[in-house]
């Protein structure tokens, strides 16, 4: 053989080389595209407890495969050793020596009726095993493939059921997941030959999409996962912008805008008596507050058609009565994983390229279906109503909301009171206590408590709205002008407070002529609130006269 022709097979052999090299490479960076977050999925998902429970068995894995070992599904982990034990006639003892060490911590696997001839299966000696030369030429019976996918069940330590778990979610046959397993490098590997092999729908982004909200949902960590985060707020923004280019083809091949009747709506929540009496009571802040200011956007109905269409195609929406929206939704969905896995390596000119694109190729797939379509006018008048009634029922809620943060503030400036809870303790006294007081005598303290009641009532409004945290000072504004009040809280505090009239007459104020008449009562409370410098005007002729009225008979 000359020189010449062995530099001619030399060349085509590193050509050659060169091609499967690209090849490779192509591979690796397909798979990265098909699976944008799974390097990140596999820290949640993959980790297992496979080699402690097989090194038990004092199997080590080949020395030319230690590295790839770690990554190695536990499936195959499990195959592999079994083939090495099995070359020594040991393969049964080994699968019932690891069934057998995991029941000992996982006790829910000994109640696994396939694996319940291995748990009697006697093991006297160490088990002996070599190694099998070709790894790839064995082939298991289906009793030992599923006795094998049964144990690797316990093992598994990741996030939703690890690697099998997954699988399974992709409604894979258990064969199916086996084979899978038995032949993956890793968790990347086995998961995107699973996604591979899934026929049913959902979409392949779709689905990784969906395990990772899963994940997100039952593994705290991986809420705050950089990655993972990424990725599916690209996706949502990449959906959301195919959605909106869709709605607006909607939109401009239908007169949406005239089968509204908004305004009528507007009236009938302004007219109703909720509303009305809210006005009465509330000042302009809380008015503005309202989601009824947005009821006065809503008069360019498009947006609310747009926002209702929205809610539709995104799924958000019980109403789907239309006709085109699962081949609406298919073309969203397959133009938003179409663009995400072009979107590597590209710049943000061919996005917007490809997004005007789609808004073509739109128009030609459906025009003859959305263009004047009845259907899509029915569900948009339902769409219309109901996101006019929600802005109804959230109107309403606002100013529900807003009556319970007033009767909250009334509460907490009663609780704040001491000298309202004396007027409490004494109205519910009276019900089973006469205190020696006549029938009439008892119904002017209650007329009292009630003109109290219903004088709060009324002004609860204003209190909240002007920020007022002191009641003793509202209930001395009530009380000063009537006789008949003022004498009536006296008698109260006579019966409720007497002991805190006592302590003030002795060590604060001392005064050796005080009693327990009225008059002292009232003076120890004006003096209390810092108003005991009118008490001459406001104990006055009328008080006095109301005093001998209540007083009880002796």
């Amino acid at each position: 053989m000359n020189a010449k022709t062995i530099l001619k097979k030399k060349l085509l052999l590193f050509t050659l080389f060169i091609g499967l090299l690209l090849v490779n490479t192509g591979n690796v960076l397909s798979q990265n595209i098909l699976c944008e977050p799974c390097t990140e999925l596999s820290k949640y998902i993959s980790p297992n407890r496979a080699d402690y429970f097989i090194l038990k068995s004092e199997y080590q894995p080949p020395k030319h495969l230690t590295k790839e070992w770690k990554k190695f599904p536990t499936v195959r982990k499990i195959e592999m050793a079994y083939a090495a034990f099995e070359r020594k006639g040991n393969g049964e003892k080994f699968l019932a020596k690891l069934s057998t060490d995991i029941r000992k911590e996982i006790g829910a696997i000994g109640h696994e009726e396939i694996l319940q001839p291995l748990f009697e299966v006697e093991i006297k000696k160490k088990l002996k095993f070599r190694y099998p030369k070709k790894y790839s030429q064995i082939e298991l019976d289906k009793p030992i493939q599923k006795q094998i996918l049964t144990i690797s069940k316990y093992t598994e330590t990741g996030a939703l059921g690890g690697i099998r778990g997954v699988l399974r979610r992709m409604d894979l046959s258990e064969d199916l997941v086996y084979k899978i397993l038995r032949k993956s490098n890793s968790f990347i590997d086995a998961f995107e030959q699973g996604l591979a092999r899934a026929k049913i729908p959902p979409s392949q982004q779709e689905r990784i999409r969906r395990l990772v909200q899963d994940l997100m949902k039952k593994h705290p960590a991986a809420k705050h996962d950089k990655k993972l985060v990424q990725f599916i707020e690209r996706h949502k923004k990449m959906r959301d912008q195919i959605t909106k280019i869709v709605i607006d083809e909607l939109l401009s091949q239908n007169d949406i805008v005239a089968i509204f009747d908004i305004e009528d709506k507007k009236k009938s929540i302004i007219g109703s008596k909720k509303y009305q009496d809210f006005l009465k009571v509330a000042p302009d802040d809380e008015v503005k507050k309202l989601t009824l200011s947005s009821l006065k956007k809503t008069a360019a109905s498009k947006t609310v058609c747009k926002e209702a269409l929205f809610e539709v195609l995104k799924g958000n929406s019980s109403i789907s009565d239309l006709s085109t929206h699962n081949t609406i939704d298919k073309f969203i969905t397959s133009k938003t994983e179409e663009i995400l896995v072009s979107s590597f390596n590209v710049t943000e000119e061919k996005i917007s390229q490809d997004l005007k694109t789609s808004k073509k190729e739109f128009r030609q797939l459906f025009s003859h279906q959305t263009q004047n379509n009845e259907k899509l006018k029915l569900l948009m008048t339902e769409l219309a109503n109901t996101r006019m009634d929600n802005i109804s029922n959230n109107t309403f809620a606002e100013i529900d909301l807003y009556y319970n943060k007033v009767d909250e503030h009334l509460n907490s400036i009663s609780s704040d009171s001491r000298w309202e809870k004396i007027r409490k303790d004494f109205r519910e006294r009276i019900k089973y206590d006469d205190m020696r007081f006549n029938k009439n005598q008892i119904g002017v303290f209650e007329s009292v408590l009630e003109h109290w009641d219903r004088h709060k009532s009324k002004n609860k409004f204003k209190w909240y709205n002007n920020k007022i945290f002191n009641l003793e000072k509202q209930f001395y504004n009530f009380s000063k002008p009537s006789g008949k009040i003022k004498a009536c809280w006296g008698f109260i505090l006579q019966q409720q407070d007497w002991d805190g009239a006592a302590y003030h007459y002795l060590y604060i104020a001392r005064d050796s002529k005080a009693t327990g008449q009225p008059y002292y009562l009232l003076k120890y409370y004006y003096n209390s609130i810092w108003e005991g410098d009118n008490l001459n005007s406001l104990y006055n002729k009328n008080t006095d006269i109301w005093v001998g009225k209540l007083c009880p008979p002796h």
